[in-house]
């Protein structure tokens, strides 16, 4: 027992200066190659947009949300909790190595228009967006409010591209856009959630309420149709008005000791009817949370069509120069042990990825 213990102490060891030495082998070899590139090349060079070409080369190779952000890029990453930003209302996700609407925002431009979850952007005023990071197209979409954008995409059916003449404007994504009964004479609520923000699960609990003080209350639909996701303990906190206290609702698990971790409900039931969660293509990351844990604790029945499928976890690390990495550093699992991440992407073949069934997830 000692002996094996030692081993493998000694085996884990010489893997961890094994990696280091392979670091700084090829810290070293890219420190040569940059400074006699700089010195030497016929060409006057640019050493800072050789090496950012660099590292963004190196990002892809992992997956499409583990990205630089620079300075400029900051603000962007405030949208997530102040829900504001200026641009034409669509959500937009990476498949396959293309850049796909997640679900265009009711109210605003794009789904006026008519643009539609599963749309592939194709070009955004001219500019094509192969090959183009969430964060390039973000920079591209957001601008001036009364601006025009011209927004070209490729929709299944369709032989031709499909080409969409938006205006840019001050947009402010609300959590939930609709509550209420089903009719004026129906026992069924209804909660239209379209994002995970800061305070969703508080204005679901006040939904609810609302709903069994105004109604005997006898079913309950959460329409998660088209919602891209967003805070993970507000889905945890939204199922917890669903299951009693103690029942572990999602478990992340990465290669570091922080990465991995599950959230359990905490809160008594406060509704214990019927509940349907309706989905579509457009419901993604925190939806499918929500979705698969009540559907797995044989709490709901879920209606719809097959989900986007993100169940990658990112996290923001500060760096030098006021920059930051957004990094996964781990997957979801809902409570029967389920990956939600429908693509497997493979550092091994940049761009490369693997669309895995619900069976062998």
């Amino acid at each position: 027992m000692i002996l094996m213990i030692g081993s493998t102490g000694i085996m884990g060891a010489a893997y961890q200066s094994d990696t280091f030495f392979l670091i700084k082998k090829n810290f070293t070899l890219f420190s040569e190659v940059v400074q006699e590139v700089n010195s030497r090349y016929v060409d006057e060079t640019d050493p800072e947009k050789l090496i950012r070409h660099s590292i963004v080369s190196m990002l892809e190779l992992l997956d499409p949300y583990t990205v630089l952000i620079d300075e400029s890029d900051n603000q962007t990453m405030e949208i997530l909790t102040t829900g504001r930003y200026a641009g034409v209302g669509i959500e937009v996700g990476a498949r396959g190595g293309r850049l796909v609407i997640i679900a265009p925002i009711e109210g605003y431009s794009a789904f006026q228009k008519g643009v539609r979850a599963g749309d592939t952007i194709l070009s955004v005023d001219g500019i094509s967006v192969a090959g183009m990071s969430l964060e390039d197209l973000d920079s591209l979409i957001r601008g001036e409010p009364g601006t025009l954008l011209i927004l070209t995409v490729e929709r299944a059916g369709f032989d031709q591209p499909i080409e969409f003449e938006l205006i840019r404007e001050n947009v402010e994504v609300k959590n939930i856009t609709y509550f209420g009964f089903a009719d004026a004479d129906s026992s069924i609520g209804i909660v239209t959630l379209s994002r995970f923000g800061q305070g969703a699960a508080l204005e679901v609990r006040e939904a609810l309420v609302r709903l069994q003080h105004n109604g005997k209350l006898k079913g309950f639909i959460l329409d998660l149709r088209n919602n891209p996701g967003g805070l993970l303990d507000e889905a945890v906190n939204v199922v917890d008005k669903f299951v009693e206290p103690g029942i572990q609702v999602v478990q992340t698990q990465g290669r570091s000791f922080d990465a991995s971790f599950s959230s359990k409900t905490d809160e008594p039931v406060l509704f214990d009817g019927p509940v349907v969660i309706l989905q579509n293509n457009g419901s993604a990351s925190a939806s499918e949370i929500v979705a698969g844990a009540l559907q797995d604790l044989d709490r709901a029945v879920v209606v719809g069509t097959r989900s986007f499928g993100k169940g990658l976890v990112q996290i923001v690390r500060p760096l030098s120069y006021n920059t930051s990495l957004k990094i996964t550093t781990s997957r979801y699992y809902i409570p029967s042990g389920r990956s939600i991440q429908s693509a497997i992407y493979s550092h091994l073949d940049a761009g490369h990825t693997l669309q895995v069934p619900d069976s062998l997830r």
